[in-house]
């Protein structure tokens, strides 16, 4: 799925739907609401911390990752994302 495209695509008024992640960093750009339908077909994104069978008994490496979860708001990552979808760097 090439992201862009939906999403400049919805943003233009040229379709009315389109499956995206909340922290594309063209919601806001592109001044689009999420749906407040919820249903079980459309799971949440969530990012997940997967860890290595090697590391998963490792308390003070679980206890250093305990400290990210949540520590980006959706907000910071869009912005990120936004940068990052137009090339910059900083």
């Amino acid at each position: 799925m090439q992201s862009g495209i939906h999403v400049s695509g919805c943003g233009a008024g040229e379709v009315d739907v389109i499956a995206a992640y909340t922290s594309d960093g063209r919601v806001d750009q592109f001044a689009l609401h999420s749906s407040r339908i919820r249903s079980t077909q459309y799971p949440p994104y969530d990012a997940i911390l997967l860890i290595s069978p090697k590391r998963i008994d490792d308390a003070a490496f679980l206890d250093a990752l305990r400290h990210s979860v949540d520590a980006i708001p959706v907000e910071t990552m869009r912005e990120a994302n936004r940068r990052a979808s137009e090339g910059a760097s900083a």
